[in-house]
């Protein structure tokens, strides 16, 4: 498991460096402090094809740090998960 930045995600997807490691034990990754594309993402589970997750977490200091949870599914992109027990949410528009 991996907690990291997706400038870090990058680094997975492309830097040759990350051939001299054996990385098959990484079976999760959670990323956040910024969005995640889906190409990036995409050419992560491509290099790394013994991953499992690689999830999306929202939050800010003001609000507990984690805002929401994500949901394990390799098919969310865009979704940073459900809201966190005793948060509520409010929205503008």
């Amino acid at each position: 498991m991996l907690f990291l930045v997706p400038p870090i995600l990058v680094v997975l997807a492309k830097s040759p460096t990350i051939d001299k490691y054996d990385l098959s034990s990484l079976e999760f990754l959670l990323t956040s402090a910024a969005p995640a594309g889906k190409d990036l993402i995409e050419e992560v589970y491509k290099r790394l094809p013994r991953l499992k997750y690689i999830m999306q977490a929202y939050g800010m200091t003001e609000c507990t740090m984690s805002a929401f949870l994500p949901t394990l599914s390799r098919n969310k992109y865009n979704a940073a998960g459900k809201l966190n027990s005793n948060l509520e949410m409010k929205l503008n528009f």
